[in-house]
């Protein structure tokens, strides 16, 4: 399901943004690891964008755990997630 959101996410990014965001992988993750919480990750976090491996990280089990079991809402919020950090990497606050 994740990687599905994943996909159909990135065949719809606009081509102005496209280059922006042009070697960013999107990775999934149950929860932040040790080693992000002792970089200050909060262990509750939805995601982490990590410049310098050039990597935005979904956090999937914090996600359920804030948003129910509902797959349509749980879809839906992994999404937005995505958008929001892709987003963020791209330098704008618009959704795409």
């Amino acid at each position: 399901m994740a990687e599905q959101e994943r996909q159909a996410l990135l065949s719809a990014i606009p081509a102005v943004f496209k280059a922006r965001v042009k070697g960013v992988s999107i990775e999934f993750e149950e929860r932040p690891s040790k080693a992000l919480i002792a970089h200050g990750v909060d262990p509750d976090a939805l995601s982490v964008t990590e410049r310098e491996a050039q990597q935005i990280v979904v956090f999937l089990t914090n996600l359920h755990d804030r948003h129910g079991a509902q797959p349509g809402e749980f879809r839906a919020e992994v999404r937005r997630v995505m958008v929001r950090e892709l987003a963020d990497w791209a330098g704008t606050d618009c959704d795409f």
